[in-house]
């Protein structure tokens, strides 16, 4: 499924009475952009930034266990929507090959399976989602930099790992 074009990598950094929010920057880095919004602590190794330097695919995935996102999906998708915003390929993925066993979450007991038809609303429920986030993180992000050209943007691409 395709969505969406991404958003420039350079962007500029916006000052006087502007919000907050339209002050601080995109970097030519993501990584960069990350640690100044806190998103990251530390990382296992330094040259992470430098692999980032040209276009990468990052995936976030999902488990369609429920018929919506929950909050715990929303920092990891939020992660995913700034390497969008930094022009790389982001790729939301809709694990309905794991969804069909069950949630393991600190469970003694054998994971329940769901049947095709909840395996299905499921999925069609947080598909939906995960376009109305990309979408509207886009356009949040448009609307505070009205500069963007928009023909750098890549198209986000909703993956299923039973495909």
């Amino acid at each position: 499924m395709h969505f969406l074009r991404g958003l420039p990598v350079r962007w500029t950094r916006l000052t006087g009475s502007q919000s907050l929010c339209q002050r601080r920057a995109l970097h030519a880095n993501v990584v960069d952009t990350l640690r100044e919004r806190n998103f990251i602590h530390s990382v296992t190794n330094d040259d992470i930034a430098s692999r980032l330097q040209a276009p990468v695919g990052v995936y976030c995935g999902v488990d369609p266990t429920a018929d919506s996102l929950h909050l715990g999906n929303m920092v990891a998708l939020m992660g995913l929507l700034h390497f969008h915003l930094a022009g790389h390929q982001a790729l939301p993925l809709v694990g309905n090959a794991t969804g069909m066993i069950g949630d393991p979450s600190g469970r003694s007991s054998e994971r329940v399976a769901l049947g095709q038809s909840t395996l299905a609303r499921n999925v069609a429920g947080i598909e939906t989602q995960l376009e109305r986030f990309f979408r509207r993180g886009t356009e949040y992000a448009i609307q505070r930099m009205p500069s963007l050209d928009l023909d750098l943007l890549k198209p986000v691409r909703i993956l299923h790992n039973a495909d």
